[in-house]
Parts: structure tokens; C-alpha cells; sequence
């Protein structure tokens, strides 16, 4: 701390008096006064905990008027997929299945780890004859051709198409009419066309199946 000047002409050994308006000058602004070196990590902390608690808020499923998880129990949004292989698929005609809507990205890291297990229960299933009906939606920001690959290098025989009409450049209108925002995002679809359950991120195995005995045990 620097010396007041006017201490210097005093040869006592007298305690520098420091004015209330100096204090709030030194101890009011950030990065001055005792605790300064405090300072940056108490910032750096304060905007971690206000981002934090805006992404729980955010997920919360169920609150608000936005969102994927606004649909839990509602009527799963109609739609219609056109798929790699050039045909059009509505899930209105996938009704007497439950059906395990993906969003995913080339891009997605998670999405790549995730999609083969879609594609060994979705093999499973249709070899047991269960009515579980496993959709590949590949967003609309994308490299189609990146995608395409992506699909054909991991194997997936389920359908797997992009949701890329509409005049948005970045939203198809699967994702806006889902409220999808974060990859990879998964819907489960009950028989009767209500959601089940929402999960956002990557799932594995096991988690898969417990939300597939989900959407099969409620009505």
C-alpha cells in the first residue's frame, strides 16, 4: 500500500490516518485493497454457479413453454422423415410400435458412440418380433454428405434420414416442433402416440431398455 504523502513530514512514528473517502476508492473497486488477489477466482466462480444454475433451469423437463421436455405426456409432434434412401416416413404409421426417436450429428461425438447401440437393439427387436421401432432424425445443421457416410460406416439398417425442409437454415421442423437443442437427444414414443420420456445426452444400453419397459408399461 502506498504511503500518504503527508505522513512523510511528521517524525513521530504516528499511524497514517486513511480518509473514508480513500477507503471506498481503494476497497470499492475490483482487483484493489486486501482481499485483491481473491478476486478473480471469486468472478471466475460467480459466472460457473449463474451458468450452472441457467443450464438446470433450462432442463428442467416439463416447465415452460419450450423445450423438449414440454411433450412428456403429450402427443408426440406429427412428422415425416424423408430417409437416405430417398422414401418418406411418417411416424403416424409407426402407431402400433413404440418408437425411440434420436436426434443426432455427424459432428456429435456422443451421437457416433450412441448410434450402434440403437442399431444392436434395434436388431434385437425386430428379430424377437417386439413392436420397438428404433428412427435416426440427423439435424438440418449438417454436412449431408458427412451424415450420410457417418450411417453407412456404423451400419445402421433402421430408417435414418435429415430433417432438412423448411425455410429455417438452421432448424428442420422435426427439431423445432420437438424443441430439440442439445445432441444427442432421444424420445420415447408410447403405442398411442404420447412421450413417454425424454433423455438429453448419451445413453447406454441398459439405460435404453429401461425407458423402452417405460414406454411399453405406461398407458
Amino acid at each position: 500500500m502506498a504511503t500518504d504523502p503527508r505522513s512523510t513530514t511528521t517524525p513521530t512514528k504516528q499511524p497514517t490516518e486513511t480518509t473514508d473517502d480513500s477507503a471506498e476508492e481503494e476497497y470499492g473497486r475490483i482487483g484493489y485493497g486486501r482481499y485483491a488477489r481473491y478476486t478473480p477466482v471469486a468472478l471466475a466462480l460467480l459466472i460457473v454457479v449463474t451458468l450452472l444454475a441457467i443450464g438446470i433451469w433450462q432442463r428442467r423437463p416439463g416447465e415452460g413453454t419450450s423445450g423438449a421436455g414440454r411433450l412428456v405426456g403429450k402427443p408426440a409432434p406429427e412428422a415425416t422423415l424423408t430417409l437416405f434412401d430417398g422414401s418418406a416416413l411418417r411416424l403416424a404409421d409407426l402407431r402400433d410400435s413404440v418408437v425411440v426417436l434420436n436426434f443426432w450429428a455427424s459432428w456429435c461425438a456422443p451421437c457416433e458412440d450412441e448410434l450402434p447401440r440403437f442399431q444392436a437393439l434395434s436388431e434385437e427387436w425386430e428379430s424377437s418380433g417386439e413392436p420397438v421401432r428404433v428412427v435416426g432424425v440427423g439435424v438440418k445443421r449438417d454436412y449431408g454428405e458427412g451424415a450420410r457416410q457417418m450411417a453407412e460406416q456404423l451400419g445402421l439398417t433402421f430408417p435414418v434420414g435429415r430433417d432438412t425442409a423448411g425455410d429455417n437454415e438452421v432448424l428442420g421442423p422435426i427439431q423445432s416442433d420437438y424443441g430439440v437443442s442439445t445432441l444427442p437427444t432421444t424420445f420415447f414414443i408410447r403405442q398411442d402416440g404420447t412421450v413417454a420420456a425424454v433423455h438429453i445426452g448419451e445413453m447406454s444400453e441398459q439405460q435404453i431398455r429401461e425407458y423402452v419397459a417405460l414406454a411399453k408399461s405406461e398407458e
